[in-house]
């Protein structure tokens, strides 16, 4: 009998805190694995995307994710500093997150909430995987998306699985996540493209407004990149609303 493959056979014990364990639905797994995986290949085997990673230990050692895992391991696996979670941060430092984001297509309404708060969002209904990664990259971006496979990009360096479908709970994930509540700046920044929004006359616009608003209002802005106008309306006093909502959560 050819008992080579058996005898190849490894294993390891993990340990995932906190929560990782969203990605996991359970505290402890063990893997069987040959040759010699690196402790990322590893971890993303059981669903743990490396950008939640901020910590690791191997038999009681800090390793980095490089680590080529050995039989009989055990390792323990740390997410981002959470309430009450002893956490060793030696992947990654949290002071070193991105405050700037682009978020996949199914996040349309998460990235309008973000730019409403003057939160840099990137956001397209039509990019793909590949160029979500590569404009992060480029520009020091934290990925945002409910696909777990976006964030095992081993070129990626920062991200974030939403845990939830709904846009209000998901904007509260990323605030907690990223602590964004010093970065807020509501109405400075354009909910249709993200460009930034300057204080503009009423006279450079007032061929393009409709009559009512004509009559109406006095104060304006608009965007510098796709010329969107904006005003204090009845949708403004929503989105004020909003804001408030969104800064006592």
């Amino acid at each position: 009998m050819n008992t080579s493959s058996t005898t190849r056979r490894k294993r390891v014990i993990i340990y995932f805190e906190g929560s990782l364990q969203d990605f996991t639905g359970q505290a402890r797994v063990a893997k069987t694995f040959s040759l010699n995986p690196s402790s990322k290949d590893i971890i993303e085997s059981c669903g743990v995307p490396h950008v939640e990673v901020f910590g690791l230990r191997v038999n009681g050692s800090e390793k980095p994710l490089t680590y080529n895992v050995q039989n009989g391991d055990t390792l323990f696996v740390y997410p981002k500093s959470e309430s009450g979670l002893n956490v060793y941060e030696n992947i990654r430092q949290t002071d070193d997150l991105p405050s700037r984001f682009i978020a996949d297509v199914h996040l349309g309404t998460l990235a309008r909430y973000l730019r409403l708060m003057g939160i840099d969002t990137r956001y397209s209904n039509e990019a793909p995987d590949s160029d979500i990664v590569d404009i992060a990259i480029s520009e020091h971006l934290a990925a945002l998306t409910r696909d777990v496979g976006l964030l095992k990009y081993g070129r990626l360096q920062h991200g974030y699985w939403l845990r939830s479908k709904d846009p209000d709970a998901q904007l509260a994930e990323v605030i907690r996540f990223f602590d964004l509540k010093n970065n807020f700046r509501p109405f400075t920044r354009c909910m249709k493209c993200n460009g930034l929004l300057n204080t503009i006359a009423k006279s450079a616009v007032e061929s393009d407004l409709p009559p009512r608003v004509k009559e109406s209002f006095e104060e304006f802005r608009q965007c510098r990149e796709c010329g969107q106008v904006y005003w204090k309306g009845t949708h403004y006093e929503k989105l004020v609303k909003k804001v408030e909502e969104i800064k006592s959560g």
